[in-house]
């Protein structure tokens, strides 16, 4: 939860009463520290974009009548933690469109090539196939790009001892029978970040060191 700054102002029940010395009430989470989070944030909720779209892009290479779109826009919302300053955020992934799901995998398994019919003139090795499953690809390429934005998380003012945990799933919703109410949880510390900005470590180094949870 992230601690917005509170302004408290006392309530004179009589006017008679005395005006105390008022302490200043500082607040857990600075400005500075707020604008980060929302800016992070941002950045989550892009990361989704970019991942849908690449999903798309490869849906109309093996189907070009069908465009997939997702149900919603992505949502991120950023937390700070009071126990020790670390930071949370859950990112909202919106599934892809039932309707237009449904119709691009009754397109693709029309055009899938009979079996055993085989024209070896024109036989090529495709280094990346044609996309059989959207919303495993989707998943992956989310997951993917989560993981780049947390490893280019320069701006928040992550501490020795703190971490950056990042929950990402969707919302079920019974209308969509491809909505999973499983989620991801990826974490890591903020020295592993530290060292990676130090080039003390590789990014792949990086990356082996956060910590995936799914339930």
């Amino acid at each position: 939860m992230v601690f917005r700054s509170l302004t408290i102002v006392p309530v004179l029940c009589m006017l008679t009463v005395p005006a105390l010395a008022q302490t200043p009430v500082e607040s857990p989470v600075s400005p500075d520290v707020q604008s980060k989070v929302s800016n992070f944030e941002s950045v989550l909720a892009s990361a989704v974009t970019q991942a849908a779209t690449k999903v798309s892009n490869r849906a109309r290479q093996a189907v070009s009548q069908i465009e997939l779109k997702l149900e919603a826009n992505p949502q991120a919302k950023g937390y700070v933690l009071p126990t020790d300053g670390s930071m949370f955020f859950t990112v909202e992934v919106p599934g892809i469109e039932t309707t237009l799901s449904l119709l691009w995998s009754r397109y693709r398994e029309l055009q899938q090539p009979q079996v055993g019919v085989v024209n070896a003139a024109t036989t090529v090795v495709d280094p990346m196939p044609l996309m059989t499953n959207p919303e495993k690809e989707y998943s992956d390429y989310t997951r993917q790009s989560i993981v780049e934005a947390m490893l280019d998380a320069i701006t928040l003012p992550l501490k020795e001892g703190q971490t950056l945990t990042v929950s990402v799933g969707s919302t079920p919703d019974p209308r969509n029978p491809l909505a999973s109410s499983r989620r991801l949880y990826l974490t890591i510390k903020a020295e592993d970040l530290s060292a990676l900005r130090a080039n003390t470590i590789t990014r792949d180094e990086a990356k082996a060191r956060i910590i995936e949870k799914r339930y």
